[in-house]
């Protein structure tokens, strides 16, 4: 059960962190898209603000809400995987 707990783990890690720079080049490319390559330049100045924003923006400006269900919605099945995992290996 440690192992299979700890592969479960695992998974989260990769869905989290693999998702998460697709996510990044997502919102790359709406911040370039967007605001051209100085606007991209001050994204990367203020980056939580810019990089959270993006998603909400192409979905409420543009219809587009693929970019915020890529950028968000893996946090709840990594979230469920790690503490499900923890749980198995008998962490806290």
């Amino acid at each position: 059960m440690r192992t299979f707990g700890n592969l479960l783990k695992l998974s989260a890690f990769v869905i989290y962190f693999g998702l998460g720079v697709v996510a990044f080049v997502i919102c790359c490319q709406i911040i370039a898209k967007a605001w051209g390559l100085l606007g991209l330049c001050l994204a990367f100045l203020f980056f939580p603000i810019a990089f959270f924003a993006a998603p909400f923006y192409a979905g409420f400006g543009h219809g587009n809400w693929l970019p915020l269900i890529l950028c968000y919605a893996p946090i709840v099945p990594a979230i469920l995987l790690y503490v499900l995992g923890a749980g198995l290996t008998g962490e806290d």
